[in-house]
């Protein structure tokens, strides 16, 4: 076999298996991935409970592999700021994106280090929902004898993947609340001071390990 020809068969391969990855990451239907995601988020602060404890800062590394891959960070940048987004410049635009992840994800470090047993029910999609380009998968937090919690992940496909946009819990949406309160922020002060209220918020933010949280 001349040199030429490995060449391409060896690139061939490779390109096939980049292929085929994408067939299956796109063939897991999206109710099938909030169940992973979220399995794999209970697994991880099972596992790392006494860690957690100590350092509740390790919570972020446990966020940044298992739940943010799964976001469509721009799109909800992009929601979040409505019209303002449109007449941001792309320093702006990064520096927004920036703050703004680092809010939401203290938020959300704040809900998983109070975890406690909790666990998500997930509704099957129809398979008329599991073809479309734009889904809402349903679901339930359920603890103990409390009543559920209702919980919305609405996702749609991007690259071959399932990546979520917003979420709604008990029929209020992450990405609707913030536009609504960031938007006074900016007809106040500009789109400069939001930033610099959201980087201050989140300088001052400290995780304090478990016998000192509320």
């Amino acid at each position: 076999m001349n040199k030429i020809l490995q060449k391409y068969l060896v690139l061939s391969s490779v390109l096939l298996v980049a292929i085929l990855t994408s067939m299956t990451n796109a063939a897991l239907p999206p109710d099938t991935v909030i169940e992973q995601i979220s399995e794999q988020m209970i697994a991880a602060l099972k596992k790392n409970h006494e860690v957690l404890a100590k350092d509740p800062n390790e919570i972020f590394p446990l966020i940044d592999r298992i739940l943010l891959p799964h976001f469509d960070v721009e799109m909800i940048d992009r929601m979040v700021l409505g019209k303002a987004w449109r007449t941001a410049s792309t320093q702006q635009r990064q520096q927004f994106g920036n703050e703004f992840q680092r809010f939401v994800m203290n938020a959300y470090a704040r809900q998983l280090l109070n975890y406690s047993d909790e666990r998500l029910q997930v509704d099957l999609l129809s398979p008329v929902a599991q073809n479309s380009h734009q889904v809402t998968v349903h679901g339930q937090i359920v603890t103990g004898n409390a009543e559920p919690v209702s919980i919305n992940y609405h996702l749609h496909m991007k690259n071959g993947v399932w990546k979520i946009y917003d979420i709604t819990v008990e029929g209020v949406s992450l990405v609707i609340n913030y536009r609504s309160s960031f938007a006074k922020e900016i007809r106040k002060g500009g789109l400069d001071a939001l930033i610099h209220k959201l980087a201050e918020h989140n300088r001052q933010l400290r995780l304090e390990g478990s016998g000192n949280r509320e």
